[in-house]
């Protein structure tokens, strides 16, 4: 297992790139809004940021989260710095206890501003509004 490493704002994001990625759900309408890939090393860990930017840690998970406590409704950027393999995606929710709707995050993903993203099927936004997330594998 990696060891954790902290790094700060300005740091994390000197280290995110925006790359043009074939097909998927990396698309270039999604990376102009702040989807990106991240070059960091993994670290094991789903981030929340309650400014957007990746500003002002609020937490850090290693596994599922049923409910995100202090962190709840208060997040603008989240990156998904998990290790690759299997369930290495993560899913967001904007209820607690893992209820719809919700959003799948790819790993290496970060999403620097969550005005820019609704949750899937919906028009709902997801800045200030996760509640619960949870390891997964997306197509």
């Amino acid at each position: 297992m990696s060891r954790l490493r902290t790094f700060s704002a300005a740091a994390l994001g000197a280290a995110v790139m925006v790359s043009t990625l074939a097909g998927g759900a990396h698309s270039a309408a999604a990376e102009a809004a702040g989807e990106s890939r991240v070059a960091l090393q993994a670290d094991g860990y789903f981030y929340a940021y309650t400014h957007a930017g990746y500003n002002t840690l609020c937490h850090r998970w290693e596994g599922n989260a049923r409910h995100w406590g202090h962190c709840n409704d208060k997040v603008s950027s989240v990156l998904n710095n998990g290790f690759p393999g299997h369930l290495d995606d993560v899913w967001v929710y904007k209820h607690a206890g893992y209820n719809s709707p919700g959003r799948g995050i790819y790993n290496g993903v970060g999403i620097s501003n969550l005005r820019n993203f609704t949750y899937d099927g919906t028009n709902q936004h997801m800045n200030d509004s996760i509640s619960s997330h949870r390891w997964v594998n997306l197509p």
